[in-house]
């Protein structure tokens, strides 16, 4: 299947676990889960799965993903996000995603700044050039070659 695969999660997750009652953690993760809900309504696109402070969600196009992290990244009422995007073949079982493309997304979120979205060449093509800018090549764990990277632009 062809998908752009996401993951985001909140920055400060850790920190906020110490400072925070366990209701007013799970009030905080109740917020997150929904915004993402919210976020993935568009035809094609789903919540993946909850990893704790981490989202994983796919999207039918690089345009509907954009779209979703942009959403996420909007959120006021939550703590800024990472957001890492890869568009390609994936493997669908039992409603979760395996394979490169879902290992690239999880690796570009890790290499995100709070409150950016960091896309593949791939997702970054589907879109309109005003959308992303470059962001040079990253040497990204499981990938021999280093992966020329893009940053997703807050202008729509």
């Amino acid at each position: 299947t062809e998908a752009v695969v996401g993951f985001a999660d909140l920055v400060g997750y850790s920190a906020l676990n110490e400072r925070l009652s366990t209701s007013e953690l799970d009030a905080l993760l109740d917020r997150f889960e929904q915004c993402v809900l919210d976020a993935v309504v568009r035809p094609g696109s789903r919540l993946v799965k909850v990893i704790g402070d981490e989202v994983m969600f796919v999207a039918g196009s690089a345009s509907d993903a954009a779209a979703v992290a942009t959403s996420l990244l909007d959120a006021v009422e939550l703590p800024a996000m990472r957001i890492g995007m890869a568009a390609g073949t994936v493997l669908s079982r039992e409603g979760d995603l395996f394979g490169p493309v879902v290992n690239l997304a999880a690796r570009l979120e890790g290499l995100a700044e709070p409150g950016q979205a960091l896309l593949d060449s791939v997702s970054a093509a589907q879109l309109d050039g005003g959308r992303v800018v470059p962001h040079g090549r990253h040497t990204v764990a499981g990938f021999a070659e280093p992966v020329e990277v893009f940053a997703l632009t807050r202008s729509a």
